[in-house]
């Protein structure tokens, strides 16, 4: 019998005493040991203590008794048979322990074939058997059918088989290619300048697949290497630099369909959504682009609106930008909004605005945005200038010239539109030299801007770069 030990030693005693007796002489390393010189049809339990250079540890609980006998019995016939594979020349079949083994540890299995219209087995296992529980059975010839049985063997010889429900015929199976990208590295790759990367993709697929890379859309340069295996495929590039940013593409084609990575899931959130405008009946949104498209060009976004006292989100608009109007709301309503993006995968998480907007007017103080407030022309060119205006509602703009109001002439105009105002001078004079101010008025505020403009002669355009790095030049 075989007794399971750790190291150093192993010890047993008979059913009918109370001595245990040491069982190794010499020192034991593995984690099994088998015991001989047991008296046949004596019952005998185990146990097993460690031994290290201080001396020997507390054995272990004894084990249940086991008889000193002969296996009686051939073992039983294995588990669930089933095919698991197969090619155009084998089959692939695996199976499960038998419930009993005799009495006696299971040797091996064997497995035996049997063309469908014959009767005549043949083993295609040697006749010592498998340790293992899987085999593929080779040089079968394609599309005959075939039945298939398996058997245990122990001590005593070859158990009862286990057949094979039905029959199994070698056959290329198909499988569609089906790519195994990490969920980070869809995300992207950042690396620094004179870096190198690896891009290891596993992938599944039958027949093998055909594998192609492409950089934006466009074969790789020569500087990117390529390595193709059975089961993956892996992209390195060295001494990376901006050339070699961008969005790379893995293809697999076989027989059974095609698949590009990335493309296989729906694109992240969209990022942080803002409110734009809020009117009695309309709102504005904008949000920043998701993070990664999941593999497919973004198809649009939608803006779900709820309004306040429901629980059902409904679709308010559809845009193909960064941007968006819900139109059609009930003055003075609460409402929570959200964007989602979707590419041909579908749907993204949704994004909520962080609070939720009221229907109504929103205002805003005035204001210009002016990158500088000095300004010069040479005499006789013409001089163009504009500044946003912010502000709601939308503010009344005057303009005024060393507190004057500013007269419009032939050459002088006042230009403003919907979001910006500014002036147009043509042919300038020293008559435009002076002090310009622009006043911004709504119902919330008052804005006022002011701007020098200075028309220079042709002198005064040769001196004035001079002076400003520095340097004096004397007459």
């Amino acid at each position: 019998t075989r007794a399971k030990v750790t190291p150093e030693s192993s010890l047993a005693t008979s059913l009918a005493g109370i001595k245990w007796t040491r069982c190794n002489r010499q020192k034991v390393t593995d984690l099994s040991f088998r015991v001989t010189g047991l008296t046949t049809g004596h019952e005998y339990e185990f146990r097993v203590a460690a031994e290290n250079v201080v001396g020997l540890g507390e054995p272990s609980l004894p084990s249940s008794y086991c008889k000193a006998c002969d296996p009686k019995y051939k073992p039983g016939c294995p588990a669930y048979v089933n095919v698991v594979d197969s090619t155009r020349s084998s089959i692939t079949v695996s199976w499960g322990k038998p419930l009993s083994d005799g009495g006696s540890a299971i040797l091996g299995y064997i497995v035996e074939v049997c063309k469908a219209e014959q009767e005549e087995w043949t083993m295609v296992t040697p006749p010592t058997g498998l340790r293992v529980n899987k085999y593929e059975i080779p040089k079968l010839t394609e599309s005959q059918e075939y039945k298939i049985q398996v058997c245990a063997l122990n001590k005593l010889g070859v158990g009862e088989p286990a057949v094979l429900a039905g029959t199994a015929k070698p056959e290329e199976r198909h499988e569609p290619p089906q790519i195994h990208l990490d969920s980070e590295l869809r995300k992207g790759i950042s690396v620094k300048a004179g870096g190198s990367v690896r891009i290891h993709v596993p992938f599944k697929g039958r027949p093998t697949p055909e594998i192609k890379w492409l950089k934006d859309e466009t074969n790789l340069t020569e500087k990117a290497l390529v390595e193709k295996g059975l089961v993956f495929t892996q992209l390195s590039i060295d001494s990376c630099d901006r050339c070699d940013s961008g969005k790379y593409t893995l293809t697999l084609t076989n027989s059974s369909g095609s698949t590009a990575s990335k493309a296989s899931e729906v694109p992240l959130p969209v990022g942080n959504v803002s409110l734009v405008d809020v009117t009695k009946a309309s709102v504005s949104l904008a949000w920043e682009k998701p993070e990664h498209d999941g593999g497919s060009r973004i198809a649009g976004y939608l803006i779900e609106m709820q309004a306040k006292g429901t629980d059902k989100w409904g679709v308010a608009a559809n845009t193909k930008t960064c941007e968006g109007t819900v139109a059609g709301l009930t003055s003075g309503m609460e409402y929570l909004l959200r964007v989602i993006a979707y590419n041909e995968k579908g749907k993204s998480e949704p994004k909520a605005l962080v609070a939720p907007v009221v229907a109504s007017d929103m205002t805003l103080d005035p204001s210009i945005q002016m990158q500088f407030d000095t300004y010069s022309v040479l005499a006789g060119k013409e001089l163009t200038l504009a500044f946003p205006v912010l502000g709601r509602p939308k503010p009344r703009v005057t303009w005024t010239k060393d507190g004057q109001v500013l007269k419009v002439t032939s050459r002088v105009n006042i230009v403003n539109t919907l979001t910006t105002t500014g002036i147009q001078i043509t042919e300038a004079c020293k008559e435009d030299f002076g002090k310009y101010s622009i006043t911004a008025s709504n119902a919330v505020g008052t804005f006022i801007a002011h701007v020098d403009i200075i028309i220079l002669d042709k002198l005064e355009k040769f001196l004035l770069p001079l002076v400003s790095f520095g340097f004096f030049v004397l007459f």
